[in-house]
């Protein structure tokens, strides 16, 4: 058995389908710690089971190692290997790492795992190291298959409004095809992307705070009778009963991939509008520098006003 597991994952905006491609070869070429990838299994193909590859890193030490396919699934994008040589050796007996791919419901997006069981030799340091190497997984293959859109929002604090530089660099990989206008689907992507950023702000902060929430009202159940307790239970009952109703006709995926596109929709109208002065349907870069932060920076507020209601 396992005693050691470290479990990482990423939301990537980006197709399942373009997210998986980029894993299933597992020759990493997306990612730039990695030096090289060479299948030394004769006569495999680089998705069948079994098959050996030596990944050569492009760190000091020009680390190498040879890992196996254990199980590979195009079905349930998946796949899962072991490392069964290292130069250097490491510091472990053994690892296996499994990569996941879910498509989430709501949006063109990817929700990626990356899961390593090590054995009960492995330390500290290598399990954190292993944290922050996913982590930078993350950002290579975000980086390899995110539009530039999305990759900009990742590096903007939201916190803060956009600066002039910042909105500068926005422009910059917001218009795609250099053209010097931002046409209607465009804008879609733009929007689609800040939407996606907030939303994952949006579910953060929920979650932090609902913790918190959640701490304090234990706090303040110590101090109430057992009879208080349970009246309120079973109000909180009859309440969920009625939320889960509500809440089942609300789940339908196509309803919710609805919503979600005509969200985007109406927020590109919305942003056009504000943005495009001289009404020709395109917005150039000084209607865009003249009204994009503060834009944003409204939708920012409401997410963080959002995430402060329990």
């Amino acid at each position: 058995m396992h005693a050691s597991r470290v479990h990482e994952s990423a939301i990537i905006d980006a197709p399942q389908s373009n997210v998986w491609n980029k894993i299933k070869a597992l020759d990493f070429s997306f990612d730039k710690s990695v030096l090289s990838t060479d299948l030394e299994t004769k006569g495999a193909s680089s998705n069948t089971v079994g098959a050996i590859r030596k990944i050569t890193y492009n760190d000091k030490d020009k680390t190498s190692q040879k890992i196996r396919i254990l199980e590979l699934s195009d079905a349930h994008s998946y796949v899962t290997y072991d490392v069964i040589e290292s130069q250097p050796p490491v510091k472990y007996t053994s690892v296996v790492h499994t990569i996941r791919v879910r498509r989430v419901t709501q949006g063109n997006q990817s929700f990626v795992e990356f899961i390593s069981d090590f054995s009960s030799d492995a330390g500290a340091d290598v399990i954190a190291d292993s944290k922050y190497k996913k982590h930078d997984f993350f950002l290579a293959l975000a980086a390899n298959t995110e539009s530039h859109a999305a990759q900009y929002l990742r590096k903007v604090d939201l916190s803060k409004l956009l600066s002039e530089k910042d909105v500068d660099e926005a422009w910059a990989n917001f218009d795609g095809d250099k053209n010097g206008f931002l046409d209607a689907s465009e804008v879609e992507k733009v929007v689609g992307a800040v939407f996606s950023r907030l939303a994952e702000e949006k579910s953060a902060l929920s979650s932090a705070l609902g913790n918190l929430f959640s701490e304090a009202q234990e706090t303040k159940d110590t101090k109430e009778t057992k009879e208080t307790k349970e009246t309120k239970q079973e109000k909180k009952e009859d309440s969920k009963d009625s939320k889960d109703s509500k809440d089942s006709k609300k789940k339908d995926p196509k309803k919710q991939t609805k919503r979600v596109i005509d969200a985007v929709k109406n927020g590109a109208r919305e942003l056009t509008q504000r943005l495009d002065k001289n009404k020709d349907g395109k917005i150039d870069r000084t209607e865009f520098k003249a009204g994009f932060a503060k834009w944003f920076g409204t939708k920012v507020q409401q997410t963080i006003q959002e995430a402060l209601i329990f």
